[in-house]
């Protein structure tokens, strides 16, 4: 949080200051900014300069109603979870202050390709949905499985491992949110660097001693097989940690590797 009020103690005079219209870090910010900085506020169904009503989420994307300047406008953005949806207004207001037209808004982020690795989902299938998101921490992967929950028309099944060389304490948190906000789950390899990746996961196993609703494949590769070819109609596939990465880092050596490219040539036939 300090580092980022950098940005706004440094806003030059008649500048501009987006922040959230509630919540400790807005109030924070707020009191940080000098007072010839026009402030912007913005939130989610909340008072506010910039607001998002009558949110509905699906598993294509996000529509809302935006109320700004007195006015109403009715938006689609192509990606799912509030994050998303907080992060598009967040956008769209700063632009509305720095004069940009709110109808080329409503027209472009509609048409805005989203971010590769972030909640990108990949493939046209019908019957389930499949998305691939960067989430490596206990917090990002509860933000994204907390996103999914009212997406839910069966089953939600996750994937996730934890990489080497990092911060060993968030192993078993993580698999224990993975277990609790799914129906099931693999633990998986994910860049192990220079550990085990068996030692790896025994520590992600170690968090969830009183679930039952995971199973261990340790080669990535065999675990996205497994958790795709097992779907059935209605399921939301999550596959997570790695995102855009296109490397699997083992022992110093990065060997290609991309989870998108691995669903989209089981999608196609293309068993390994």
């Amino acid at each position: 949080f300090m580092a980022k009020s950098q940005l706004f103690r440094q806003i030059a005079p008649e500048g501009y200051a987006v922040i959230p219209a509630e919540g400790k870090a807005g109030s924070r910010l707020r009191e940080m900014i000098p007072d010839d900085v026009q402030v912007h506020t913005y939130g989610v169904e909340i008072s506010g300069d910039s607001v998002a009503k009558d949110v509905k989420y699906f598993r294509n994307g996000t529509s809302f109603i935006w109320e700004i300047k007195g006015q109403e406008h009715e938006v689609i953005i192509p990606w799912i979870g509030v994050f998303n949806l907080e992060n598009a207004l967040a956008g769209l207001t700063a632009a509305v202050a720095c004069g940009v037209e709110i109808s080329l808004l409503v027209d472009l982020i509609g048409r805005a390709p989203g971010v590769p690795g972030r909640m990108q989902r990949v493939g046209e299938d019908e019957m389930f949905t499949i998305l691939v998101d960067y989430a490596h921490t206990e917090d990002a992967l509860k933000n994204v499985l907390e996103a999914l929950q009212p997406l839910r028309e069966k089953s939600v099944k996750t994937l996730i491992g934890c990489g080497g060389n990092r911060d060993k304490g968030k192993r078993p948190f993580m698999a224990r949110v993975a277990c609790e906000l799914s129906d099931e789950v693999i633990f998986t390899s994910d860049n192990p660097r220079d550990e085990d990746p068996a030692a790896i996961l025994a520590e992600m196993v170690a968090g969830v001693e009183f679930h039952q609703n995971y199973q261990v494949i340790e080669d990535r590769k065999e675990a996205i097989a497994e958790l795709v070819e097992n779907a059935v109609r209605g399921d939301i596939l999550l596959i997570a940690g790695k995102g855009h990465e296109d490397y699997q880092e083992i022992r110093g050596v990065k060997h290609a590797f991309s989870d998108v490219e691995v669903v989209r040539d089981l999608l196609k036939g293309e068993r390994m």
